[in-house]
């Protein structure tokens, strides 16, 4: 992969909340792209969803306090600091391109349920030109025909699979079951002090 893509990869999202499936996806893709690191990117207004349940403040926050153990991992607020305006991706890795200083493509990691959603994507297909789509496995997925110039901007990361998600997280937290070894023991901790997902 070195000198076809940038070092680094990207993992976006809502963090509502980060769980540890957030994490081992990451660690996975660092080592089997032999790359430097992954930035972990919370988006402010996501495009495709209606709504996050977590401020910005708080889901940031929790991105820290998963990450900072890790040197390897990063967090930036480039599109915090974009909002009110949507978080689109094409933006985003234009100005990664532009702070890292980095002319080739950047993997950027999804999920296999996303593959089917990519061409409604902000500035498709300029969008495809700046990426690598590093893709992680989901049961079922992709539902759909996938189109022929996103597939070939794939690369397939064989990685652990568990389905796992935010939305999982907060119903848990809604009903008072117990979330421990689904996210950090900080991002739970502070969960539970902010009453976060009640």
């Amino acid at each position: 992969m070195k000198g076809t893509t940038a070092n680094f990869a990207v993992l976006g999202g809502t963090f509502d909340p980060i769980h540890i499936m957030h994490l081992i996806v990451a660690s996975g893709v660092i080592q089997r792209l032999h790359l430097e690191k992954c930035i972990f990117i919370p988006s402010a207004v996501p495009p495709h969803k209606e709504r996050v349940s977590a401020s910005s403040v708080h889901r940031l926050k929790m991105v820290q306090l998963a990450i900072q153990d890790n040197p390897q991992f990063q967090v930036m607020d480039i599109e915090l600091v974009r909002s009110p305006q949507p978080s689109y991706t094409y933006e985003t890795l234009k100005e990664l391109k532009r702070v890292f200083s980095c002319a080739t493509p950047i993997p950027f990691i999804v999920g296999a349920d996303t593959l089917t959603e990519i061409p409604t994507w902000h500035n498709y297909p300029r969008l495809l030109t700046e990426l690598t789509l590093v893709v992680i496995d989901r049961w079922g997925y992709p539902d759909g025909p996938v189109q022929p110039e996103v597939q070939e901007r794939v690369l397939n990361v064989a990685l652990p699979r568990m389905e796992l998600s935010s939305t999982l997280i907060r119903e848990m937290v809604a009903k008072g079951e117990n979330i421990r070894y689904l996210v950090p023991k900080q991002v739970e901790d502070y969960i539970l002090a902010n009453e976060l997902y009640r």
